[in-house]
């Protein structure tokens, strides 16, 4: 029954083999037209401290390229193509080039016009400018509730007094943007481990040290049994336990995970593929979720969107008259074999 149930639920629920190098969490940074290499250097060194296990891509001009990645090795260096004048707009055009992409964190290292527009309107990702005087801030698009009430920005008692073009179209432009204070809770990747109970210990201990390796500044809970309790507090003491205690069963694992869906949750790892926690995950949390399974293999799981059930419709569509014409096949070659042994039968005799 288990099996069938699997079988089924295959057709809603879609997996997708990842390797680590594409779980692993990634950082924009984006240079600015007056950043000098020193500065520019700083800054990087900044985010790698702040976003740790971070895939870090820096987006520069073409004469610093070299010297980043002399000096960051580890540093994956884009730089735009030279073929747009003036040069300050091509970090822009390769930003909205990049933006195709999805980056789990955009940072600015100046507020350029352009750069500022092109992430405002384009970015899907949380948005932070680290300046050359090493200030984390928040980039946030202005609402229209933002527009009647005036929110408190970070950068208000830098701004100069309006002198020129140049700064009337900066002092326009903040509009459209709030600059406000950076949190440490905004780069925290909340995550939340489940233990089904009769999965091997090693193999969550596992999971475990392997989420705290790829992703940015993890913060785990563990949602165990009480009779495994122990393990995990030896193991790792300053980590959140959730337990389930009582007369568990498996589906106490599930109505306890759904009194969490309230709580922000980036990812949910599960350890098999069990299927209340499997629906609990995938329906009510906002949550990437992923399966570690026993051969360390990792899975993204979502429903199937329009897409996917259109495919398995072609499918059925293209396959059900195949399994026909192949069983009237079958069954005329087995007519024709049996026919052709009854008159030889009679012939001998």
């Amino acid at each position: 029954m288990s099996k069938l149930l699997r079988k089924i639920g295959k057709v809603f629920i879609e997996l997708d083999q990842s390797c680590e190098d594409d779980i692993r969490q990634s950082v924009l940074i984006v240079d600015g037209n007056l950043i000098l290499p020193n500065n520019f250097a700083l800054i990087i060194k900044g985010v790698k401290k702040k976003f740790v296990n971070a895939k870090i891509m820096v987006l520069t001009f073409k004469d610093k390229a070299e010297f980043i990645r002399d000096n960051f090795p580890d540093v994956v260096t884009i730089v735009p193509e030279d073929n747009l004048k003036p040069e300050k707009y091509q970090l822009a055009a390769k930003l909205f080039h990049l933006l195709r992409n999805r980056f789990d964190h955009i940072i600015l290292s100046s507020l350029d016009i352009s750069l500022v527009l092109v992430v405002s309107l384009f970015a899907r990702s949380p948005i932070y400018l680290h300046n050359r005087w090493m200030e984390w801030h928040r980039i946030k698009k202005t609402t229209l509730s933002d527009l009647f009430r005036k929110p408190n920005k970070a950068d208000s008692n830098r701004r100069r007094m309006d002198r020129g073009i140049k700064d009337i179209l900066k002092s326009l432009g903040r509009i459209f943007v709030i600059v406000s204070d950076f949190k440490e809770e905004d780069i925290k990747c909340r995550i939340l481990i489940e233990d089904n109970g009769y999965t091997d210990v090693g193999h969550v201990l596992t999971a475990v040290r392997r989420a705290q390796e790829l992703f940015i500044n993890p913060d785990i809970s563990i949602l165990t049994f009480a009779r495994r309790k122990q393990d995990f507090t030896y193991n790792f003491p300053g980590k959140k336990l959730i337990i389930v205690g009582g007369n568990a069963h498996r589906y106490s694992l599930a109505a306890r995970m759904l009194k969490m869906c309230r709580q922000k949750t980036d990812y949910i790892i599960l350890s098999s593929l069990d299927i209340s926690p499997l629906i609990v995950s995938c329906l009510f949390f906002k949550a990437r979720t992923l399966l570690y399974n026993r051969w360390h293999q990792w899975f993204g799981l979502r429903f199937r969107n329009l897409f996917g059930y259109l495919k398995w419709i072609l499918v059925i569509l293209v396959m059900v008259p195949v399994y026909l014409y192949l069983l009237v096949m079958s069954g005329i070659i087995l007519a024709r074999t049996s026919l052709r042994v009854k008159l030889s039968t009679q012939d001998k005799l």
